[in-house]
């Protein structure tokens, strides 16, 4: 279990929430073995440590990056980190948690844990900005400057609570989303949404994710058993990059690329797409917000809260609601987008 679950660099396939669920129990269970004398027969794989890199990333400011099923933007608990900081003196993780507190972005009522008061200890105040990093075995990317976080998700799309949302993007700034996962789909967790098929709802599929789409119809938008690598990545002071290579993802495509490439300098972000194509297709590229949006000459703004950014693109944007295209699956009870709005090419 240990191995197979925490990979070498840590990767949750499932998502934060459930490495949360997953490490709290286990980390306790540990911590009650050790004042057992029994701790030394645990195998406590590098995966393990890695992991805390893993959750770490994947909070960014008071939001968390919600691929697949994980369901509220709000920053999710990693307290299991100060244990892992306490064994293997992880400082910088540890501290970087408590900046959580001292910023406000763990409300005492919903996320501070008393593994945090039972595990801590004085690594000496001292916190790195959050870094670049690539989850290889889940094949995640989040690139950061500062306030802005930029994350990339491949990897497959059969993983247990996954969503056909290879290629789907994430972008934070100013301390706001502006491109945004819907979460889950809280049907399919009923029993009367178990008995229909998972890639018939809207939250579920391509369409409803920061992805692209390829001749869109009934059945599911991108190939259910396809996985999404990470092509290239690279993290430097002045810029960073990633890329997901998704032709696997689409019976169509030929070649199919996304790259997001970071300007650190000019905080300014790139995303491009490479696609080759069988034959003559119809394609969709999508960014889901609940920003208010204003189409321009050349793109859009979207603002939020008085703060305000602005996209430059080279095919013409529309913005529509969040709901299934025509002639997709159009299921009953399922979840309301209201106040999101769809950015369409």
């Amino acid at each position: 279990l240990f191995t197979n679950v925490f990979a070498e660099d840590g990767g949750f396939s499932e998502g934060i929430s459930y490495w949360f669920y997953a490490m709290l129990y286990l980390m306790h269970g540990i911590s009650a073995a050790e004042n057992c004398g029994a701790a030394a027969e645990l195998p406590l794989t590098r995966g393990f440590v890695q992991s805390t890199y893993y959750a770490d990333a994947m909070n960014f400011g008071k939001r968390n990056f919600n691929f697949h099923d994980v369901g509220t933007e709000c920053r999710i608990d990693t307290s299991p980190i100060m244990y892992f900081a306490a064994r293997f003196g992880l400082g910088e993780l540890a501290e970087r948690r408590v900046r959580a507190f001292d910023m406000g972005w763990l409300p005492v009522a919903d996320e501070v844990n008393v593994s945090d008061m039972l595990f801590y200890r004085d690594f000496g105040g001292q916190t790195d900005a959050a870094e670049d990093i690539c989850i290889k075995s889940i094949d995640t990317a989040v690139l950061s400057c500062g306030d802005i976080g930029i994350a990339l998700h491949g990897g497959a799309n059969n993983a247990v609570h996954g969503h056909l949302d290879c290629g789907s993007i994430i972008v934070d700034a100013l301390g706001e989303r502006w491109i945004c996962d819907l979460g889950k789909e809280p049907e399919t967790y009923t029993l009367r949404g178990a008995a229909v098929n998972r890639w018939n709802y809207y939250r579920m599929r391509a369409e409803g994710h920061n992805c692209i789409v390829i001749n869109p119809c009934e059945k599911p938008d991108q190939l259910p058993e396809a996985t999404a690598p990470i092509a290239d990545f690279a993290a430097g002071v002045d810029y960073s990059r990633a890329a997901l290579e998704l032709v696997e993802c689409y019976e169509e495509a030929r070649v199919l690329r996304r790259e997001v490439y970071l300007d650190k300098i000019n905080r300014t972000a790139l995303i491009t797409d490479h696609i080759e194509l069988e034959k003559e297709c119809t394609v969709y590229s999508f960014l889901h917000t609940r920003a208010g949006v204003r189409l321009t000459k050349d793109g859009f703004e979207l603002h939020s809260n008085g703060k305000r950014i602005a996209a430059h693109c080279s095919h013409a944007a529309s913005a529509e609601k969040a709901e299934p295209l025509p002639g997709s699956p159009t299921v009953p009870h399922q979840a309301d987008n209201a106040g999101v709005t769809k950015i369409v090419f």
